[in-house]
C-alpha cells in the first residue's frame, strides 16, 4: 500500500516539471531555513539531495483511526476483564461514530495530510570535519516542516 501511495506521489510530482521544481524549491528552502539555525558552520553547508518516502492522505488516515476504534470496540465487547481498556463501552461506541463521520466528511480522497522525505546535506562539525547528515522530514499539506528526525 505504501509503495502504491509513493508511486502515485512520484507520478504527481513528475506530471508537471515546472510545478515539481517549484514545489521542490519551496520544500528545500523551508527545510534549509530550519537547518541553518541548528548547524555549527552554516557557511560550509552543501545540499546533497531530497527524496520522497511516503505520502499520507487525510481520508485514509481517518479511516485507519475509525477501523482501530471498531476493532477496540469488538475486543471490548468480547473481553471479560473490564480493566483491560481505558475507555468504557459507551465511550468506544461514541468514538466509532465520531471517527466514521470524520472520514466520511472528507470528499477528496487525494487530500494530503503529510509528506515524508529524506533530506541529505553536508556541513562541518565542531571539529571542522565535513560530515554527511541524513534527516527524515515530515511536511504538512502546505509543505511546511512539521518535524525533523535525525537518521544517524
Amino acid at each position: 500500500m505504501k509503495k502504491i501511495i509513493f508511486l502515485i506521489f512520484l507520478l504527481q510530482l513528475g506530471y508537471c516539471s515546472k510545478k515539481k521544481s517549484s514545489e521542490e524549491q519551496i520544500v528545500r528552502s523551508n527545510i534549509e531555513s530550519i537547518i541553518m539555525d541548528t548547524i555549527n558552520d552554516p557557511d560550509s553547508y552543501e545540499f546533497v539531495n531530497i527524496s520522497a518516502i511516503d505520502t499520507i492522505y487525510t481520508k485514509a488516515a481517518l479511516y485507519g483511526i475509525h477501523e482501530s476504534y471498531k476493532k477496540m470496540l469488538e475486543e471490548r465487547k468480547n473481553e471479560t476483564k473490564q480493566g483491560y481498556f481505558s475507555m468504557s463501552l459507551e465511550e468506544l461506541k461514541k468514538q466509532v461514530k465520531e471517527s466514521e463521520l470524520d472520514y466520511k466528511s472528507i470528499e477528496d480522497e487525494k487530500q494530503i495530510l503529510e509528506f515524508k522525505t529524506v533530506f541529505k546535506y553536508r556541513t562541518n562539525n565542531v571539529y571542522g570535519a565535513k560530515m554527511l547528515y541524513t534527516n527524515e522530514i515530515i511536511l504538512n499539506d502546505t509543505l511546511g516542516v512539521s518535524e525533523i528526525k535525525n537518521m544517524e
